[in-house]
């Protein structure tokens, strides 16, 4: 019975650094409110390194993020939303003050984007070609949240974010700019191996990922 009890025992679970700040904190907060007997071990990664690396490994139980669309057969993703990354700038910055922009304004201005190569940019260099644009040249590459955060804040810097994570994380200083752009749509949920029972841990926590990620959208619209 102790053994079957979904509310004690430890769960190990992946999730971007972007996830850290969103939505992932706030169902575990949740959880151990009610359920403090829970341990979470949560460790960051790239998606693409969740799904063909940590999980099939057996480093974690689950992962949440974006999820690819080549996953590993051995792999299943469930959705919980999609969410759409847009440029974003810190709440000072004048990029967000004005209201008549077009995106060549902002091709030199200093970026934050993802390390040249991975997924993530080519995501982004992709929507900028949409555009008949050639992507910005990034001052700073790096994959780090905090970094990425901590540089917008000063309202001197632009990045490309997921426009619901950010919502959902309402301390971050950080709000979209106003230029019309396509944007980068990415189904955020859950990923496990196939053909494997979750632990009950694993099962409570998907549960409550649904909620949250139900209710976030509902306040959305």
């Amino acid at each position: 019975e102790f053994l079957n009890d979904p509310t004690v025992g430890e769960l190990r679970i992946g999730c971007t650094e972007f996830g850290t700040t969103a939505l992932v904190p706030l169902v575990i907060d949740g959880l151990l409110q009610r359920h403090p007997g829970l341990r979470f071990h949560v460790i960051t990664a790239e998606t693409v390194a969740l799904a063909t690396e940590d999980l099939p490994q057996r480093r974690i139980e689950l992962a949440v993020g974006g999820i690819p669309a080549d996953l590993p057969a051995d792999i299943q993703g469930e959705r919980l939303f999609t969410d759409q990354h847009v440029i974003m700038a810190g709440l000072h910055s004048p990029w967000v003050r004005r209201r008549k922009l077009v995106l060549a304004d902002l091709l030199e201005g200093p970026w934050v984007l993802p390390p040249p190569g991975s997924l993530a940019r080519r995501f982004i260099d992709g929507a900028f070609a949409a555009h008949g644009l050639a992507p910005p040249v990034a001052q700073v590459s790096s994959f780090s949240t905090l970094l990425t955060n901590q540089l917008l804040a000063t309202g001197r810097y632009l990045a490309i974010l997921p426009r619901e994570s950010v919502r959902m994380a309402k301390h971050l200083p950080i709000k979209p700019v106003n230029v019309a752009f396509a944007g980068i749509e990415r189904s955020i949920g859950i990923m496990t191996l196939k053909h494997r029972t979750v632990s009950p841990q694993a099962g409570l926590f998907i549960a409550a990922m649904r909620l949250a990620a139900a209710a976030a959208m509902k306040s959305r619209r």
